[in-house]
């Protein structure tokens, strides 16, 4: 029987599934060991099991978002982002559903709706270190340099030493000069 740290697949969850079968927290923490355990699409129908007997918006929010994250992984875009837009629904202020549903716009190659919600982020939490880089990342693509490099330079300024950021600011500054060199170079 597969083993995730001290969690026994399925015996614990099925053990209190069984007892109360309307319990969601169980089938909330089933799926989560489901999806960590590699079951991706017996996490998804965990998930959607939590979410039908779920009696309150915070525990639909989150099951929605969960099975949003695996929708994602395994590359189910449109399920992704309709579990993102109908946590937002449940709550309008939800940051990381508002990212995940970016990553997965910007997966999808949907830049301007990607776009929009980093900024969403941005608006809602402006210390977010990763909504300012991946925003700069989306600049970045449609050759707004300067935009990239100020999303960048903030990333820098809230989470110093962020990699990512530092190695892409770098690389925004270069670019735009590049054509430039070549024809210095060649003459």
């Amino acid at each position: 029987m597969p083993c995730l740290g001290t969690w026994k697949l399925p015996t614990n969850f099925a053990a209190a599934i069984e007892s109360n079968p309307e319990y969601m927290r169980a089938h909330y923490y089933h799926a989560y060991a489901l999806a960590k355990d590699g079951r991706k699409q017996d996490a998804i129908k965990e998930y959607s099991v939590a979410l039908e007997v779920a009696t309150n918006d915070t525990d639909r929010k989150r099951a929605l978002y969960q099975r949003g994250i695996i929708y994602r992984e395994i590359d189910q875009h449109d399920g992704a982002m309709e579990d993102f837009g109908a946590a937002i629904a449940l709550d309008p202020n939800y940051v990381e559903a508002y990212l995940s549903g970016a990553l997965a716009l910007q997966q999808a190659d949907q830049q301007e709706a990607a776009m929009a919600d980093y900024s969403k982020v941005i608006e809602l939490d402006p210390a977010h270190a990763e909504a300012h880089h991946n925003r700069g990342l989306l600049h970045k693509k449609a050759g707004a340099h300067h935009l990239a490099i100020r999303d960048y330079s903030k990333a820098l300024d809230i989470k110093p030493g962020y990699g990512r950021a530092q190695v892409n600011r770098g690389y925004a500054f270069i670019l735009p000069v590049i054509p430039l060199l070549i024809l210095l170079i060649l003459g």
